[in-house]
């Protein structure tokens, strides 16, 4: 345990650390701002609707239910005709109002909204209820008018994307189809699409940080001929398993905080535990699950595939290093390993476990998209394990 222990705390060194530090740094904005998304935009007032539904109708929303929701929809017509009415009362001096445009009731609005060519006065008089300026109030009508129109459009046979679909995907969209547990489930379909977009960037911003803490330092112990002088004891021929011990713990440690971090981060944006309890699927349709499952149930399996891919990386990392006698050879083969690694995992994460995913789609097969983590990091496990016992019988 003390060589172990000794192994593990050299993997952090400051250098690296900063280094990934900065990484962090700049994918926050264009990677791991994801979960700041909602927020005072219009996918926080489309949550604002669905959280009001799950307080109200449970977990899913049963047709007898639907007149609430006509009536939501009614008062939302209410409040444009008098939010237009009252526009010049309530309105910025800078902006345009809707009498600009010779609008005088949301119906007139709606009639705007269709015209193909618009004068930029009417342009921005369009974009009144649009943002923020009206809390996107025609997002708000158009969500619930679309849950309406669309609730019983499964029973119709009418799922999408399933038209040209082999036999395994009609047979899943016929069982969704009867199941009114699973599509009149009060979810939004964003949060299930941002839920696995989130993982696959996860995954790569691991893939960068692992690969940049833990190369380096195993090249710099030969560029010092360190090995040379530990082997020359019998302890120090067994070098090379503390060493892959405490990479792979380095890497689940650094797997599981992050996941922990941003993971948790994400579910406080978006309301996670809110609709935790929820099928992942969205009443008035989303994209369809190969399996029943919760969101939150969801949630846990792309943190267990995000986890397993750091650690399959922080093994091919080691494996790459100890074949690695300087720098340069260690860079040539940890960014094309690196590239692949994230490229696979972002196969594996977007769509997982729903129709789309590029592995269920190639191979027909439901779930090719887990076999192939878990195999992905058995396949790496025992290559490290292997180099390692090869590298302790080798003669230098």
């Amino acid at each position: 345990m003390r060589i172990f222990w000794y192994e593990f705390r050299k993997l952090f060194r400051p250098a690296a650390l900063l280094a990934a530090a900065a990484v962090l740094l700049l994918l926050r904005q264009s990677t791991l701002g994801l979960c700041d998304l909602p927020g005072e935009t219009g996918l926080g007032c489309t949550l604002d609707i669905y959280e009001g539904w799950k307080t109200s109708y449970g977990r899913t929303i049963d047709p007898e239910e639907l007149p609430g929701l006509q009536a939501q929809l009614d008062a939302l017509y209410t409040e444009a005709d008098e939010t237009i009415a009252r526009w010049d009362e309530s309105k910025w001096a800078h902006w345009d109002s809707f009498s600009d445009a010779g609008v005088t009731n949301y119906k007139e609005y709606l009639l705007l909204l269709e015209k193909t060519e618009r004068s930029p006065v009417e342009n921005n008089v369009a974009a009144l209820l649009l943002d923020s300026r009206t809390d996107f109030l025609q997002e708000r009508i158009n969500l619930v008018k679309n849950v309406l129109e669309m609730y019983d459009f499964e029973q119709r046979g009418s799922l999408p994307g399933v038209a040209e679909a082999h036999s395994a995907a009609l047979e899943r969209s016929r069982i969704l189809a009867d199941s009114p547990e699973i599509i009149h489930s009060t979810l939004n379909s964003q949060s299930i699409y941002y839920a696995y977009e989130f993982a696959a960037q996860l995954a790569l911003t691991l893939v960068l940080v692992l690969a940049i803490v833990i190369s380096p330092g195993l090249v710099q112990e030969k560029l010092c001929r360190m090995t040379q002088l530990q082997w020359t004891t019998s302890a120090g021929r067994k070098i090379a398993y503390h060493q892959l011990a405490a990479v792979l713990a380095f890497s689940a440690l650094v797997s599981v905080a992050m996941v922990v971090f941003y993971g948790g981060w994400f579910c406080r944006s978006w309301r996670a535990g809110v609709f935790w309890d929820c099928m992942a699927y969205a009443v008035g349709g989303s994209q369809i699950p190969w399996f029943d499952f919760t969101y939150g149930q969801y949630l846990l399996i792309l943190a267990a595939v995000v986890i397993a891919v750091g650690i399959a990386a922080g093994a091919v990392m080691f494996f790459l290093s100890q074949f690695s006698v300087h720098y340069i050879a260690m860079l040539l083969k940890a960014l094309p390993a690196g590239l692949a690694m994230i490229f696979l995992s972002n196969k594996i994460l977007s769509n997982l476990l729903y129709f789309g995913n590029a592995l269920s789609g190639l191979t027909g097969v439901p779930g090719t998209e887990l076999l192939l983590t878990a195999g992905l990091l058995a396949m790496s496990l025992a290559l490290v394990f292997l180099s390692a016992r090869q590298l302790q019988s080798q003669e230098l």
